[in-house]
């Protein structure tokens, strides 16, 4: 996608986020806070480099909005706008220049859309993160939800990183289910807790095995979907949303062809 469609779309969205739920004004607000979104991207992307406006975009709603819960209630709009200007300057700045060494050194890649992607991410993480636990954890949530996939990919030629880490999520979720909400919903004795916590388990312990024994994956990719289905029959699939990323992390796992990649690339060198 364009950067300026990117731009348009952002700004767009922020802007009506803005204006409809801070202003409260309803529908009007939302579409005039939108029209300022985009023509302020627009600007920002005519006279400034693209790179440091995704990163500082994401930094402002970052820290804006971690900014804005710390605050008291009558100083809600002066944590905003001091968050907004410190995370802007501190993503655009040192925190796009770590990236770059990253990336010069080989440990980190950029992905496309980062315009788009990465400061809508970010602004999703924090708000569920100050709701399920605590603004103070906000910000390296944020960070690994939006960072850690370059780190990961560039790990993923290796090792199936991937669909180990969402394989592992998965397990979370699952076992989560089988401790914390099996025994509300259901009877104790009715077996989900154990359930939960035998398939979880498993299905974390493939996780590691798939890091350090990447040949492995065959194996272990298909025994992961079976203990995936299996989650569904006896622990719901943790919430379902862990099933499902188990699912495609055995998928990702098992059609993970990383060191047949890197062979052929050898063998064409020669």
């Amino acid at each position: 996608m364009k950067i300026k469609m990117q731009a348009i779309i952002l700004g767009g969205l922020l802007g009506a986020f803005a204006g409809g739920v801070w202003w409260q004004l309803g529908l009007v607000s939302a579409l005039i806070g939108a029209m300022a979104g985009i023509g302020t991207m627009m600007i920002l992307v005519r006279y400034f480099p693209h790179k440091q406006i995704a990163y500082g975009v994401e930094g402002a709603i970052t820290l804006g909005l971690i900014g804005g819960a710390l605050m008291p209630q009558n100083y809600i709009y002066a944590g905003i706008a001091l968050g907004m200007t410190a995370g802007s300057w501190l993503y655009s700045g040192i925190f796009s220049c770590w990236l770059n060494r990253m990336q010069l050194k080989g440990w980190y890649m950029e992905l496309p859309g980062k315009m788009l992607w990465r400061p809508l991410l970010a602004a999703i993480s924090v708000m569920i993160t100050e709701i399920a636990f605590n603004p103070w954890l906000a910000w390296p949530v944020a960070i690994l939800a939006t960072t850690s996939w370059g780190f990961i990919l560039v790990q993923n030629r290796k090792r199936p990183v991937l669909g180990a880490v969402l394989n592992l999520l998965g397990s979370i979720l699952v076992i989560w289910f089988g401790i914390d909400i099996a025994p509300v919903l259901f009877l104790p004795g009715s077996g989900l807790y154990w359930a939960g916590m035998v398939l979880g388990l498993g299905l974390l312990a493939l996780s590691l095995l798939a890091l350090f024994f990447p040949h492995w994956h065959l194996g272990l990719g298909v025994t992961i979907l079976i203990l995936s289905i299996l989650s569904y029959v006896g622990a719901a699939g943790g919430l379902v949303l862990g099933g499902l990323l188990s699912l495609l992390g055995g998928c990702l796992i098992l059609a993970w062809a990383g060191q047949k990649i890197e062979k052929n690339n050898v063998n064409l060198a020669q």
